[in-house]
């Protein structure tokens, strides 16, 4: 059975997909062909992933709050892991294991935490790095921790009017 998919869009309009599995990350890209695990022994096969795109390029990056996070930007799967976050690939002040979910908001690359009311932010343009925190417990009147974010655009996207959208675990 597939958990999770997640599709990899290149500026230019290349395009890869990939699926998680048991405890393997697979390239379903080409149709009918049957291929061998890009990514082996994963801790398991739910992730949440988005495709972020900087000067750089386009990058899909996935996590799944047990295992290093994935980053693929059209040359090859690379792993996101702890570190000074100044080393290519490596977050400081977060480790990939513990992050759930991401999301894009004003140019910076938002993560969750399991079971944390802070939210995680990179600098601008980044997707690897030296992470700050904003801790969002105060403003929950129920309580509880960050369990999604998103981005809620009020006009067409292109203005001031994009706004995080924190949700809480407690409502």
């Amino acid at each position: 059975a597939v958990h999770s998919l997640a599709a990899w869009v290149s500026q230019t309009g290349a395009q890869k997909f990939f699926a998680w599995s048991d405890t393997a990350m697979w390239d379903i890209s080409a149709k009918g062909a049957v291929s061998i695990p890009l990514l082996p022994g994963l801790t398991n096969d739910v992730w949440q992933s988005i495709n972020y795109n900087n000067a750089a390029g386009s990058h899909l990056v996935a996590v799944n709050g047990a295992d290093d996070g994935i980053l693929y930007d059209g040359a090859g799967i690379t792993r996101l892991v702890a570190g000074d976050g100044i080393v290519a690939n490596t977050w400081s002040g977060l480790d990939p294991k513990d992050a759930i979910q991401l999301t894009a908001h004003q140019s910076r690359l938002w993560v969750t935490k399991k079971d944390d009311a802070r939210g995680y932010y990179l600098p601008l343009d980044a997707y690897y790095g030296v992470f700050e925190s904003f801790d969002f417990g105060p403003l929950f009147s129920a309580g509880g921790y960050i369990a999604f974010m998103t981005t809620w655009t009020i006009d067409d996207g292109n203005g001031a009017e994009d706004h995080l959208v924190i949700v809480s675990s407690a409502g």
